[in-house]
């Protein structure tokens, strides 16, 4: 059982649930079905978008305002930034309506997702999930638009991990049951309809007192399991967190002090300055007592490696190196049945690595909250574009220090500590250290 915040006012519950065997099967075929489906639907989508920024209006339109900024000296002041923007409007407004002409919009890819589906997969997927699906894909698509994303990546099979529905209305819906409480019913079509059980601890005051309010829709998550993929419940409602009680004494297990804090997030360690006195406290612990599963993983990809070459030869040099790819040239991959398990192997213990790892995020995140009422983040970790290999040399970091921060993630420790914070009605600001 895991509970966490999703957005002011919400927060989810994820709870395992009784799956049948045949039921495993249908949600092994569903999630294969909205795998091909997503990537059906971004193909089009990606069509669309080169037919317009390969159109005549959109490279002039373009040029435009590249010769608008160019017109301005480097770097550009506030003043010459909202300039400029006056002089591109014209260009922008032709812009806007060439997107809304190819069907660039959030509401454009929903209607496009429905039409597909009406052609393709009528009986297979409900309509309830298209506006999930188009909202995530027209993200991506933002981001390349608008922001400064380089490609839009196609789902690679077996990696789709949700499913979630954008009410608890129709499709997939969560529905009181008479025996277990709560059931998890997706009705996939006219003819079969699935009703997993969800297992909920009715001794756990924390379990019962979410489940008082609202539900606003559910998610199916797939987890990497030992053999087998497990599949779980996540449920998300509207209103607080539940406090933790403690049974005994009934009190709250967690409330936040009244000072001021001054909390340094490192790459390994964080340390918190209170009253002048520094306490450190290290970053994920339990990754150092998991050097031997790091060993192990090696050991699992020498295996799928040679595994690898001796089913697939065709594709290798005599001496051991991959061929280069003819253009246009498709590759199918065999994969016996020991990779395939080294496979589930691997993964399982990379997702175990990732939940301890959030777990003492967690865990420290309360012990942060405890020390004081309002908190001074300073964020002293190297940032993503530090960790890129493609930086020069006097910036790039070297590759022990990506993995050390990879492994501790420290951005993830802020993303929870924030989160928390919010939670627990105290108040943050994010600090800049003095460049000495």
């Amino acid at each position: 059982m895991e509970i966490q915040s999703q957005e002011k006012g919400r927060f989810n519950l994820t709870m395992s649930m009784h799956i049948e065997p045949w039921q495993r099967d249908v949600l092994n075929q569903q999630f294969h079905f909205f795998e091909t489906f997503i990537n059906d639907f971004r193909r089009d989508r990606l069509k669309a978008y080169h037919r317009m920024i390969t159109s005549a209006k959109w490279k002039e339109t373009e040029r435009g305002i590249d010769a608008v900024y160019q017109g301005y000296s480097r770097p550009l002041s506030p003043t010459d930034r909202k300039q400029a923007k006056k002089e591109c409007k014209p260009y922008y407004d032709i812009r806007n309506a060439l997107m809304k002409e190819y069907g660039m919009s959030q509401f454009s890819f929903i209607q496009r997702a429905n039409q597909l589906r009406h052609q393709h997969y009528d009986h297979r997927i409900g309509s309830n999930f298209m506006s999930t699906i188009g909202k995530d894909t027209w993200t991506a698509f933002e981001k390349n638009v608008y922001g400064n994303g380089k490609s839009i990546h196609l789902k690679r099979k077996g990696s789709l991990r949700t499913i979630a529905a954008d009410n608890n209305k129709a499709t997939l819906r969560i529905l009181p049951s008479a025996r277990y409480g709560y059931d998890c019913v997706w009705k996939i079509n006219s003819k079969k309809t699935l009703r997993m059980p969800i297992l909920i601890d009715w001794n756990n005051a924390y379990e019962v007192e979410a489940f008082q309010c609202p539900i606003c829709f559910g998610r199916i998550l797939k987890v990497p399991g030992k053999n087998k993929p497990l599949y779980m419940c996540q449920i998300v409602f509207k209103g607080q967190v539940p406090p933790k009680i403690d049974r005994k004494t009934g009190e709250l297990k967690r409330s936040s002090g009244e000072d001021d804090v001054d909390v340094f997030i490192g790459s390994d360690t964080v340390h918190l300055k209170k009253d002048g006195k520094v306490t450190s406290f290290s970053l994920a612990p339990s990754i150092d007592s998991s050097l031997s599963k790091d060993a192990e993983i090696q050991k699992i990809d020498i295996l799928m490696e040679r595994s690898r070459r001796q089913t697939n030869p065709q594709y290798y040099n005599e001496d051991g190196t991959i061929k280069r790819r003819v253009r246009k040239e498709k590759r199918h991959w065999v994969q016996s049945k020991r990779y395939k398990k080294l496979q589930a192997k691997r993964r399982k213990l990379l997702f175990s690595a990732k939940q301890n790892r959030r777990i003492d995020h967690e865990m420290l995140a309360n012990i942060v909250i405890a020390q004081g009422k309002n908190f001074t983040l300073y964020k002293t970790f190297l940032k993503a574009e530090d960790l890129k290999k493609d930086n020069p040399k006097e910036k790039r970091a070297n590759k022990q220090e990506r993995k050390y921060q990879t492994d501790r993630a420290p951005s993830e420790f802020a993303v929870i500590l924030e989160r928390k914070i919010g939670q627990a009605h105290c108040s943050f600001t994010i600090g800049e250290l003095e460049d000495e």
